[in-house]
């Protein structure tokens, strides 16, 4: 493809994730907002969110497979679209039951980003897919922030229906730009979707999340959550076995223990408990008020725009981050920005009520979750079978979205500890569970320092799928059709 082409794509990616991500980051800080206009309860208003995180997990390794199997530009088509209708019913909701539905499709597209990714790496010169999956891998970062900042002006300014109108108008440029400037690929794999490996795996991924997502206001001891966890445990350990006696799994279990990958999938992990679980508390943080004697007495506003210093670090590095990996490697960078974002939370334990040192702090987070995206990207993406680039990319962006609920259930358990409803949590609530998801990240800088490889980007072309139809005893890919 002509190399004039790809700043078009990257374009259309940029958006079609962004929008994505939007609809992701937007909404949890508006919740209370949202609970009033539905006339909805405190407890049943969180379905909002939950439901979204469930959809999305479930629905992004499959679309991804989906994309490698049948079309990854077909595959963009359908979850654009598909965001974009959820998106529109959203805006339209009267009702909580409508809002949840909207959520649920919204969260269909969540295989998005590794679509994004596998159309890269197959239609981008070798040299140039490092730097662009970097970028949409930060930029993905960055509209997170985004949608944190932008979301409460909104409601405020404009009323929550934009919320969904804004991604909505958005996803309609990126439909059209998408058929206008994406090509078919001259390669794709031809192949059957294991309908019951992906029943299999929603088995043991939504009582997991579920049981995250409620663990604040239920309980670690509560019977229900102790019954949903050890059943995604028994049913996750069901899964595997079945993905690796299966001659065409779903997830190739095979591609998840190469090093690169089951390194880049702890760090995702980690790092989704990390980003998620700061984000969802520091706007309460520095709204508390200084009589505290810990908080900053900012407005929901004033929170958002502080914020700003850990998105625009985020972006900045995120413009450079991908040639920083092609020339220092993965590994290297993933271990770099695990260390900066470890010792940004160890910063943010010791308390304080200078706005300055928020700024700054935030500002070095940011760097650091910005190389770390930006490597274990491309550590999955160099290292995953041609065939399976997508999967093995929606399988990285779904665990950082479990490492979300779990970080985020963390925060809360912390937070809460001690804590009446009638009054404000004291600052070593905070404290204490900043420095529990500064220790996770510290641990995620040892791992990838001790086990993967010098450069953590090993290219493979070995397809360790045991499907006859697909690969050869020389481990080439067969069965190759044009993409659609």
């Amino acid at each position: 493809m002509s190399v004039s082409k790809t700043p078009a794509i990257l374009a259309v990616l940029t958006v079609g994730v962004g929008s994505f991500t939007l609809l992701q980051s937007m909404v949890a800080p508006v919740l209370p907002t949202l609970q009033a206009e539905l006339g909805a309860s405190q407890a049943d208003s969180t379905w909002i969110v939950i439901v979204y995180l469930l959809s999305a997990a479930v629905c992004t390794p499959i679309i991804g497979r989906a994309g490698d199997l049948w079309g990854r530009r077909r595959l963009l088509i359908f979850c654009l679209t598909a965001i974009a209708v959820g998106a529109l019913l959203s805006s339209l909701a009267a009702s909580l039951p409508l809002m949840i539905i909207g959520r649920a499709i919204q969260g269909i597209g969540g295989g998005v980003l590794p679509i994004s990714f596998g159309i890269i790496r197959a239609h981008f010169p070798d040299d140039a897919v490092p730097g662009s999956i970097g970028l949409i891998a930060s930029i993905s970062a960055v509209w997170a922030g985004v949608g944190v900042v932008i979301g409460g002006p909104l409601v405020e300014h404009l009323g929550y229906r934009w919320l969904f109108w804004v991604p909505t108008i958005l996803l309609v440029v990126s439909i059209a730009a998408t058929l206008a400037f994406i090509p078919r690929s001259t390669r794709s794999y031809g192949g059957r979707l294991n309908i019951l490996s992906s029943i299999m795996m929603s088995a043991w991924l939504l009582p997991l999340l579920v049981g995250a997502t409620k663990l604040s206001s239920w309980g670690w001891r509560s019977p229900s959550i102790v019954a949903l966890l050890a059943a995604s445990a028994v049913f996750a350990a069901v899964w595997i076995v079945f993905e690796l006696h299966s001659e065409n799994p779903l997830v190739d279990i095979r591609v998840m223990r190469i090093r690169e990958i089951w390194v880049a999938n702890l760090a995702s992990l980690l790092f989704g408990a990390g980003m998620f679980g700061a984000m969802a508390f520091l706007p309460a943080l520095v709204q508390t008020p200084s009589t505290a004697g810990y908080g900053l007495g900012l407005s929901p506003s004033e929170a958002g725009l502080l914020l700003l210093s850990q998105t625009v670090s985020m972006f900045v590095v995120g413009l450079f981050a991908g040639r920083l990996t092609a020339k220092y490697g993965a590994r290297r960078l993933l271990a770099t920005g695990s260390l900066i974002c470890a010792l940004g939370f160890f910063s943010l334990a010791t308390g304080g009520d200078s706005l300055w040192k928020f700024v700054v702090t935030l500002g070095v987070v940011g760097v650091g979750f910005s190389l770390a995206f930006t490597s274990m990207s491309n550590m999955v993406v160099a290292a995953a079978p041609r065939s399976q680039t997508s999967v093995a990319s929606g399988m990285n962006v779904n665990l950082r979205n479990i490492g979300g609920a779990l970080g985020t259930a963390l925060m809360a358990m912390f937070v809460s500890s001690g804590v009446s409803p009638d009054t404000l949590p004291k600052e070593w609530n905070y404290s204490s569970g900043f420095l529990a998801l500064g220790v996770l990240l510290f641990i995620g800088a040892t791992v990838v320092a001790v086990f993967a490889h010098s450069r953590g980007v090993v290219p493979t072309e070995v397809q360790p799928s045991r499907d006859p139809a697909l690969t050869s005893p020389s481990g080439n890919d067969h069965g190759a059709r044009r993409e659609q």
